[in-house]
């Protein structure tokens, strides 16, 4: 008996930690979650954040060009000489540089880094704010998937109460063969569209999934219609009021301006580049044949270097003093290289091209977002009217019903005109659901038209 017992409990205590270890994760997801969660998922943000970060710290490199060079050497030279004394001396020096004048080269140079690592970032915000508006639509076309399967089960529920009542009457001798059969093809018909239904909620569920990227284990549920869609909440300002806004709140506008000004500043540089480079240049140190080193030395100079035509041009001079002035020196160096940059007017034709070519994308930007602003707030208008005019039908078909049922019962009126009525309220419904799932989603294509991105900071 006390085995029985202890083999009883040991299996409920089994049976009850299985249940327990079984017991799947649920929550509801709703649409703010889902663009938090798919933002943070999404591996090409991922990617853009880390161009960022990358332009931000190749604007930074670009800060060494404005200080000077700056080395430390320490040179060992020993020959040997057969029949004659050994030589061997030794130097340290530090050596500095600064290009005291570059034509302007080297802020222009800057400037471009800090155009692009803006660029960079109005990339991030062009690619998320598609992300949350992709996010958006799927999430409103999976409530409206949800509320297909609401209303189909409820047709289905009303059908087979109708079924029950024509039994009913069958029994009585008040319904025929026929109306039976005219019932069961409702009935086929509602379990075929829910069935449909159910498999287009599984498939926008597991889309959304993939774009949180949510455990497999974790069981997901959607917010249900807010009681306010459907509503006209366009904001109370003018058309070119809200154009205004999108073409200074959009990235790609900012992006497209940024971009106008690195390619100014590139032309710039492609057209400067005849400019000479004046460069400053010393050194200072000791040296000796053995340590401690005694002699000091120095020296300074100053080159200027330019372009003519393809050609480079190297004039320098320098001065120095050895072992506390008792050497003295002075040197000239003229050198030109022959047709060593034949790109220069390949440079210069390429940047003035770029140039134009981001003026003419900047005035694509703008009439693109223009007609982007019109269409979002003619679709928003629109389906605001069609969600009054289904709710409307759907409230007039539902008094439909409600009268032809009573009639029914009576004997005025067939069994089969109300579940005419119900099929026709049920597609109603549908109407109306899927008018406020387009409403909602061309409400989310308006904030994206207006710049108005809520996924976040970057």
């Amino acid at each position: 008996m006390k085995t029985r017992v202890v083999i009883a409990i040991a299996c409920v205590a089994f049976l009850n930690e299985g249940a327990y270890a079984k017991e799947p994760a649920h929550r509801v997801l709703d649409a703010r979650e889902a663009v938090k969660q798919a933002c943070a998922y999404s591996p090409e943000l991922g990617r853009l954040r880390a161009n960022i970060e990358s332009a931000l710290l190749a604007r930074r490199e670009k800060w060494r060009e404005f200080l000077p060079s700056a080395s430390l050497q320490y040179l060992q030279d020993e020959t040997v000489n057969t029949g004659a004394r050994d030589e061997r001396s030794r130097q340290v020096l530090v050596t500095l540089g600064y290009d005291i004048h570059t034509g302007g080269t080297t802020l222009d140079e800057y400037e471009v880094a800090g155009y692009e690592q803006l660029m960079a970032r109005e990339r991030f915000r062009v690619e998320r704010t598609a992300l949350v508006l992709a996010v958006k639509k799927e999430y409103c076309a999976l409530q409206g998937a949800a509320g297909e399967v609401e209303v189909q089960r409820a047709l289905l529920e009303s059908l087979r109460l109708q079924r029950n009542i024509i039994d009913e009457e069958a029994r009585h001798g008040m319904a025929t063969e026929l109306q039976r059969v005219q019932a069961d093809a409702r009935i086929a018909e509602a379990e075929y569209e829910l069935s449909r239904a159910q498999n287009a909620w599984r498939a926008g569920l597991m889309n959304i999934r993939m774009r949180i990227g949510a455990p497999p284990e974790e069981e997901l549920a959607i917010a249900p219609l807010p009681d306010d869609a459907g509503k006209d909440e366009t904001p109370p300002r003018t058309k070119d009021a809200l154009t205004a806004h999108a073409l200074k709140s959009r990235p790609e506008m900012r992006q497209a301006r940024y971009a106008l000004r690195a390619a100014h500043a590139a032309e710039r540089i492609a057209g400067r580049y005849y400019l000479p480079v004046v460069r400053l240049s010393g050194s200072y140190g000791y040296r000796g044949d053995r340590l401690p080193l005694d002699g000091r030395v120095w020296s300074v100079g100053l080159s200027v270097t330019t372009a003519i035509l393809g050609s480079t041009v190297d004039d320098s001079r320098g001065w120095g003093e050895g072992d506390y002035g008792a050497q003295q020196s002075a040197s000239h160096n003229v050198r030109m290289d022959l047709w060593n940059d034949p790109t220069y007017a390949r440079r210069a034709k390429e940047a003035s091209f770029a140039y134009n070519e981001a003026a003419r994308e900047v005035e694509r930007t703008r009439a693109r977002i223009v007609l982007e602003v019109e269409r979002a707030l003619d679709r928003a208008g629109e389906t605001t009217g069609l969600v009054s005019l289904a709710r409307t039908n759907a409230d007039l078909l539902a008094r439909q019903a409600a009268i032809e049922d009573t009639r029914a019962r009576l004997g005025e009126l067939a069994r089969y005109e109300v579940l005419k009525t119900y099929a026709e309220l049920a597609k109603a419904r549908l109407r109306e659901r899927s008018s406020l799932a387009e409403n909602l989603a061309a409400r989310a294509e308006l904030e994206a038209a207006l710049g108005d991105d809520d996924g976040g900071s970057l």
